[in-house]
Formats: structure tokens, sequence, C-alpha cells
């Protein structure tokens, strides 16, 4: 942990209550790092499924059931046990 700061270019040991709230930003940042992870997996899922929305666009060809299935299984991703830390993502349809 850092226990010096700069001011006017010398080093300078950081105060007691400097410690403290630098142990407290620490300490947050470590417990929301299962919600910052879960925030990119389900932007990642996100966009994966909008790649594929054209398929349901009523002008296209109708999606297939395989198509559907794995449009599922991405919504579903966030319900998987171990989610956000262990994400299997489904199998893109050929």
């Amino acid at each position: 942990m850092t226990t010096n700061k700069i001011v006017n270019g010398a080093l300078i040991p950081l105060t007691d209550g400097e410690l403290t709230a630098l142990k407290v930003k620490e300490k947050d940042w470590k417990d929301s790092e299962p919600i910052r992870l879960a925030i990119e997996v389900r932007s990642k899922r996100d966009s994966i499924v909008s790649q594929t929305d054209w398929m349901g666009l009523s002008d296209t060809a109708e999606m297939t059931n395989d198509w559907k299935a794995y449009r599922q299984a991405l919504r579903e991703v966030t319900s998987q046990d171990g989610f956000p830390h262990s994400v299997k993502w489904p199998t893109k349809p050929e």
C-alpha cells in the first residue's frame, strides 16, 4: 500500500486519516469487482445479441430454431452458476 505522497516535489508520509481513507477506497474498489465484472459480461452479451437482431426482422427469412436457442442462451448467461466470474458462452450456430 502507498504510504507516501508527493507535495511540491517532496515525498512525505500520508497522515493516519489519509491512510484510513485510502484503505476504505481500496476496499470499496475490491468489493465492487463482481458488479464491474457483471457489467462487462452483460455488455458483451448485449453486443453479441444485437449482432443477430437483423435475423428477427419481418423482411428477412424466419430465424431458425438453432439461432433462437442461441439467442435465448445468451440472454440466460446472467443466470448461470458462477456468473459473473465463470461464464460459459453458448456456441454460435453456423
